[in-house]
């Protein structure tokens, strides 16, 4: 008898070289200029704000803006963290597409996204509560929630669900 697996079922052959999901972890460790971090098994749960104000210290200080996603499982467990983009003193493109296809590609089930503010105050600004709306928009349409959007000060991390979640109009 000859069994035939329906396509989504086949095994897969996987070359020799070919990178499996334990050397994810490793890869940041070969490109020191990096700007992706996968987290092996994180135990950390991300249940608020607080929770991620480690993971976010390096962004205090910074020069220009720099705007990162953090990708959580179904446990609200980081997979990766991923510079999305990297803007001028005052000012950082976004687009959501940036931002969610990683965590589509992942399966990820929710996101976390963050700023800096070079200035060192954690305000959330009028562009940041858009960008906020917007993304959170295209997170309901592919079904990946955006969980909160952090805005990283010298002294303070400010949640703008906490903040204030922008309505969708």
């Amino acid at each position: 008898m000859n069994v035939r697996y329906p396509l989504s079922k086949r095994p897969r052959a996987r070359r020799k070289d070919a990178l499996t999901p334990a050397d994810m972890p490793r890869l940041a460790d070969y490109v020191p200029t990096n700007p992706v971090q996968w987290f092996a098994a994180s135990a950390m749960v991300v249940r608020g704000p607080a929770d991620l104000a480690d993971l976010l210290s390096p962004l205090r200080g910074l020069p220009v803006e720099e705007f990162r996603a953090i990708y959580l499982n179904a446990r609200h467990r980081p997979v990766l963290q991923r510079i999305i983009s990297v803007g001028t003193m005052d000012s950082c493109l976004v687009h959501p597409r940036e931002v969610f296809r990683p965590a589509v590609e992942l399966g990820s089930v929710a996101v976390i996204v963050a700023h800096n503010h070079p200035s060192g105050l954690s305000r959330p600004s009028g562009d940041d509560l858009e960008l906020t709306r917007r993304l959170a928009r295209v997170g309901k349409l592919v079904g990946i929630e955006l969980l909160d959007h952090l805005v990283v000060g010298d002294e303070e991390i400010t949640s703008i669900r906490e903040f204030g979640w922008p309505n969708d109009d």
